[in-house]
């Protein structure tokens, strides 16, 4: 198990970010840079597994574009903006984990130390470390904005040329699940090999064998908190798209994503939509942005209130404009009359769209995002709460983790929110099965069937 506790100690890195959301300042004392070094390493080029894990985000979303203003209203007090970046900090977030996973057993399967058909007990696949896998690792940090400290830069450097073993059992396989190819399942705690499967999943890697398709889950139960979800990749599409639920003691959250690249004559354009619900709130944001701004509408709702904004934004928020429409849905609320200036109320300043109309001229597929989901409004489904949670199942009745098309929150009797992980076909009937919890915070799905859910263009 030599140098096993190295690898361990880069997932509880990765597990740590996660569960305090935190961002570490590039510019702290006591790290280093992955381009400080003398000579210049490539990264590793993954050979078995997806090279890509998301679409390219534009800097607005990103949070690196220039914030500079002589108004008064900063990006910071935008809704749509705001919920946009943080989603797509939580995207990042969720994948530094399996761009570890798959730059380690990419490397296994290359150096011929995994083969499909096969389970691996903890401890039992050992790679060669390179050069190329450290600098691979030091670009993850970069990922989420974060940087190697000069300690963990000193100790995998070391390691260099040394022979790692991976602590976590694992079996690889191929699969023919929804156009997938190859499949591989990490083992939780304590998990053994049962035939060429590990008896008990934590992770579960998906993809194509020409690297256009993956898609990666995660459930990472403790006694203090549930925490769960899923990242994925099309890039016949170019979208990428993520769903995490995490419930602690003072928590309880689902937060879902779907970015699509657009074209706007700008770099890195893409269209989203972001759901977030917790017991008290849920917020829905559809919008398109690229380097040089963005347009959003989002739609808040809770127990007393249901408002709608409308934002737009350059290098500053320039328009923020809002409606108490009653009834209003995303099909009708283009009828609604957003006739309250928030900028003007709170700041003095006028909103105005005036040079980013371009952003909403394509406002219906803004709001659409392309693809319709209506559930069937059984009596299960319109007896559940707002905010209830539902795994949306590709097999009806399963509830293995690989059989799981996406998810969906309860907006209201008629509504869900979803994030589908590949592209559907217009009549696609997705079953809606109960996101839960066991009594060991790990993930339950119910095998009982809520509703259906059909998706249409």
């Amino acid at each position: 198990m030599k140098n096993s506790i190295i690898l361990v100690t880069i997932i509880l890195f990765t597990l740590i970010i996660f569960n305090s959301c935190a961002k570490k300042d590039s510019s702290s004392s006591g790290s280093t840079s992955s381009s400080s070094s003398s000579t210049s390493t490539e990264g590793y080029t993954r050979e078995n597994l997806p090279a890509n894990t998301t679409v390219s985000l534009p800097s607005t979303l990103t949070g690196t574009a220039s914030s500079s203003r002589t108004a008064y209203a900063p990006l910071s007090n935008s809704l749509g903006l705001l919920q946009m970046q943080a989603s797509v900090t939580m995207m990042k977030l969720i994948l530094s984990l399996p761009e570890f996973y798959m730059t380690f057993y990419d490397a296994a399967i290359s150096q011929s130390k995994m083969s499909a058909g096969n389970c691996y007990a903890a401890g039992e696949i050992e790679v060669t470390f390179t050069a190329e896998m450290f600098q691979a690792i030091k670009d993850v940090y970069s990922k989420i904005d974060s940087e190697m400290s000069a300690s963990d830069n000193s100790s995998f450097s070391a390691m260099v040329g040394t022979q790692i073993n991976i602590p976590f059992p694992a079996s690889y396989g191929t699969t023919t699940n929804r156009g997938f190819d190859k499949i591989i399942s990490i083992g939780s705690s304590g998990a053994t090999c049962s035939g060429t499967a590990v008896s008990s999943v934590q992770s579960l890697i998906m993809w194509t064998d020409n690297g256009s398709k993956l898609q990666y889950t995660f459930d990472f139960g403790s006694s203090s908190q549930i925490f769960f979800g899923t990242l994925a990749y099309d890039g016949s599409t170019n979208t990428s798209s993520f769903d995490m639920y995490l419930k602690t003691s003072i928590d309880d959250l689902y937060y879902g994503g779907i970015f699509t690249v657009c074209n706007s004559g700008v770099a890195d354009c893409v269209t989203a939509r972001v759901i977030m619900g917790t017991d008290n709130i849920k917020l829905e944001s559809r919008g398109k942005a690229d380097d040089n701004g963005g347009y959003a509408m989002t739609n808040y709702v809770s127990s007393a209130l249901t408002i709608w904004f409308t934002e737009h934004w350059d290098t500053t928020l320039t328009s923020q404009m809002m409606t108490m429409c009653s009834n209003a849905t995303w099909d009708n609320v283009s009828n609604c009359n957003f006739n309250i200036d928030l900028l003007n109320a709170s700041y003095g300043e006028a909103s105005s769209s005036s040079g980013l109309t371009s952003y909403e001229t394509d406002s219906g597929k803004v709001f659409s995002q392309n693809w319709m989901a209506t559930p069937g409004k059984s009596a299960a489904f319109l007896a559940d709460s707002v905010g209830q949670g539902y795994a949306l199942m590709t097999t009806a009745g399963s509830t293995n983790v690989e059989d799981i098309g996406g998810a969906a929150v309860k907006l209201d009797n008629s509504t869900v929110g979803f994030v589908v992980y590949f592209e559907p076909t217009s009549g696609d009937n997705l079953t809606m099965q109960d996101l839960g919890a066991s009594a060991s915070n790990t993930r339950s799905i119910s095998s009982t069937t809520v509703d259906n859910l059909t998706l249409s263009y």
